[in-house]
């Protein structure tokens, strides 16, 4: 339940971050950090949740297939969720300020 509110918080605070702050206020610098820890936390967990077998109906609780199935599916979009885009906006930005003055 926590990621999910987190998620929505995320996907409603992040375009205003970027439109509207040109980066995040320090007073919410920690609170998006925690965020990204619990995005981290839930990748984790997501490589040991079992699975039901769509065409044998089994649970699947085996390290290797439980991997290889996240890893296929919503690895990448979870891993994107949890980079710190504050820091890779600051980043970029001073890239671009050197490379064009």
């Amino acid at each position: 339940m926590f990621i999910l509110v987190w998620a929505l918080y995320s996907s409603v605070f992040t375009p205003m971050e970027f439109g509207f702050f040109r980066g995040l206020p320090e007073n919410l610098f920690i609170l998006d950090i925690v965020g990204q820890i619990a995005f981290l936390i839930d990748i984790v967990l997501q490589f040991f949740v079992a699975f039901r077998d769509s065409q044998t109906y089994r649970m699947v609780s085996r390290p290797a297939p439980i991997a290889i199935r996240y890893l296929k599916s919503d690895f990448i979009v979870d891993l994107l969720s949890c980079l710190p885009w504050d820091l890779i906006f600051k980043v970029l930005m001073l890239i671009l300020m050197g490379v064009f003055s």
